[in-house]
């Protein structure tokens, strides 16, 4: 899903806020706070032993900038890991023998959120829990039960998206955030929206 953007940009000096932000016709009020080099950062959630050994692995290749991707079963257990590109890590068909049920994680080095391609590939391999890392926090996405079908996600992307580019440009131009938090920011809320429609669990952790 190939997205463009046009914006016009503020040319004053970049303010940072610890309030939440309120915008024009947006229907809440939105932090960026934790875009701002002296967020607070919490404890990453341990609470299992897959996201225990997924966070170990995170802190480690965070800041990294090739892709570096690992799948975890329930007990922990490193199932497969790959390096890839500054951008991509491709898994190969017999890599993935296996993996169905598993955690997934990998680091994001351009500090974007889950990508269309991240969850199209949760569905697919049916996981338990699919998470990115960036230098700065973790984007992780499950299913309640189970996930829905892609081409619902899929829909539910393309109906949202409007809203979303709208919460960009506004983003974009109140002079709070630079053009490319913003698009963080607008793929984080994207991602909210789709999730509130299919009872999927997503949560952005600055930690």
């Amino acid at each position: 899903m190939a997205v463009s953007f046009h914006l016009h940009l503020c040319t004053g000096a970049r303010m940072r806020t610890s309030h939440p932000l309120a915008l024009p016709n947006m229907p809440q009020q939105l932090d960026v706070s934790i875009y701002s080099p002296n967020a607070p950062l919490n404890s990453p959630d341990t609470s299992s032993p897959a996201r225990a050994a997924a966070v170990h692995l995170e802190n480690l290749i965070r800041s990294d900038v090739v892709e570096t991707g690992a799948f975890f079963d329930i007990n922990g257990r490193l199932i497969v890991r790959k390096a890839g590109t500054v951008n991509h890590v491709r898994f190969d068909a017999h890599e993935l023998a296996g993996v169905a049920g598993t955690l997934f994680t990998h680091n994001h080095p351009d500090g974007l959120p889950l990508s269309r391609q991240d969850v199209e590939q949760a569905v697919s391999l049916g996981l338990i829990e699919l998470r990115a890392v960036t230098t700065y926090c973790r984007y992780i996405m499950y299913p309640d039960t189970k996930w829905p079908v892609w081409t619902a996600i899929e829909r539910s992307l393309l109906q949202h998206l409007p809203a979303a580019q709208q919460l960009l440009t506004a983003l974009a131009q109140s002079c709070y955030i630079s053009r490319s938090d913003a698009a963080k920011e607008m793929m984080h809320q994207l991602w909210i929206m789709v999730s509130h429609d299919h009872n999927l669990h997503y949560m952005r952790e600055p930690s």
